[in-house]
């Protein structure tokens, strides 16, 4: 199909404005701050998650009408926040209102707006605990009050980008107390009474649901295949540091022996300390974590440039280089899921996901290393060009996980 230069000119011109914009529209609207009420009826299972959250404007109207406060709030309250009753993410639609949060004789242009969310639903039969998490990509942090029928907690939590909230237990309350269940009630249960049916006092009626809660979608339980796929997908392909570090490895020899032994070091490495970071036994902090990972594939690279035999130091280096990658590993398996169960399960799938990734990307290598291999070009031509990209590759990441994010 022939495009004459103008109409060339024109799409590129629309293009490149269409580009310029995105930069503005991210400084529309805005949520800046949020504080969470979350309240418990632990008779009727009624919950009310209410968000009050604090919406900036741009200050040019053009901009903050792309993104209005309302939908800013909204896409805040069904993006940013997700809620859970023990491992069980539960989607919900945010009833949105605005109250202007400034004085008359602020301009139309500065006026912030305070947007209150509230999420309702029922609790999920058997559900014991209760979670907010807050998006790692989000930017604002959330502080929450939880109230348990009528009594609130005698402590905030703030939670930050990535977080948890610690669990909030759906017991009944007691005077005094609201997170802890009646002993007495919880003994009469075990022995199958309740204050209710001692004799000589009137049994009393359950309470009815509040009509105006939305019935709740819990989401199942995750299974082993949503781990091995997730698993698969935290190497290929957005793990470009392991599979870089896979490729170094590789590029040392063609030779099974060098090869088996590098590879076996670095799971049995790696597999360790995701075990130990699963469970929360091993903790490092995920900057250090992070930065080791994406130099880690630097000095096989640049070793690769003047050895091709398996040295010990380079069996130490694999060790040590695969129990930060376990650890990295652990990071990325419990972002976004909570740990209350089904701890094993996630742990077995993931890992296994990763083998297989990783086991993918040997296959690659191998296909093009045995079509390669015998040509006499193939070490000039292929392995140390690819040598030196790695390394490259590997530095920089190094430099944008350390100072430029």
């Amino acid at each position: 199909m022939n495009v004459s230069p103008a109409s060339a000119r024109l799409r590129v011109t629309l293009l490149v404005a269409v580009l310029l914009a995105f930069p503005f529209a991210a400084r529309a609207h805005k949520v800046s701050a949020v504080s969470v009420v979350s309240d418990f009826d632990t008779k009727t299972k009624a919950f009310k998650v209410e968000l009050a959250m604090d919406v900036d404007p741009s200050g040019d109207p053009t901009l903050d009408d792309q993104v209005p406060p309302d939908q800013a709030a909204r896409v805040f309250a069904t993006e940013a926040l997700t809620i859970y009753f023990d491992d069980q993410p539960m989607k919900l639609e945010p009833e949105i209102r605005i109250i202007t949060a400034s004085d008359e004789d602020t301009p139309a242009e500065l006026t912030r707006k305070k947007v209150i969310g509230t999420l309702r639903g029922t609790v999920p039969d058997g559900a014991e605990n209760f979670l907010l998490h807050v998006n790692e990509t989000t930017s604002a942090a959330v502080v929450m009050v939880t109230v348990k029928d009528g009594k609130p907690a005698r402590r905030l939590q703030v939670l930050y980008p990535g977080e948890f909230s610690n669990p909030v237990s759906l017991a009944p309350v007691i005077a005094g107390d609201p997170f802890t269940e009646n002993e007495k009630e919880k003994a009469n249960n075990e022995s199958g009474k309740s204050d209710s049916e001692t004799p000589g006092s009137p049994a009393a009626e359950p309470e009815p649901a509040p009509e105006d809660s939305p019935p709740s979608v819990p989401v199942k339980n995750p299974g082993l295949g949503h781990w091995l796929g997730r698993g698969f997908l935290a190497i290929l392909p957005s793990g470009i540091d392991y599979w870089l570090f896979m490729l170094a490895m590789f590029t040392l020899s063609l030779r099974a022996k060098p090869l088996g032994w590098q590879v076996g070091l670095y799971t049995i490495a790696h597999s360790l300390t995701l075990a130990l970071g699963a469970f929360g036994l091993v903790k490092i902090s995920p900057h250090v974590v992070v930065a080791v990972v994406a130099i880690s594939a630097l000095y096989p690279a640049l070793e690769n440039l003047f050895i091709n035999e398996l040295k010990p130091w380079r069996g130490a280096a694999v060790l040590v280089f695969g129990l930060f990658h376990g650890l990295g590993l652990a990071n990325l398996l419990w972002s976004g899921e909570p740990r209350l169960s089904g701890i094993l399960t996630a742990l077995m799938g993931f890992n296994l996901g990763v083998e297989f990734a990783q086991l993918a990307v040997l296959v690659i290598c191998s296909i093009v290393a045995v079509a390669l291999a015998k040509r006499t070009w193939f070490r000039h031509a292929v392995v140390v060009p690819l040598c030196v990209v790695i390394a490259g590759i590997s530095l920089f990441r190094f430099i944008d996980v350390l100072w430029l994010n």
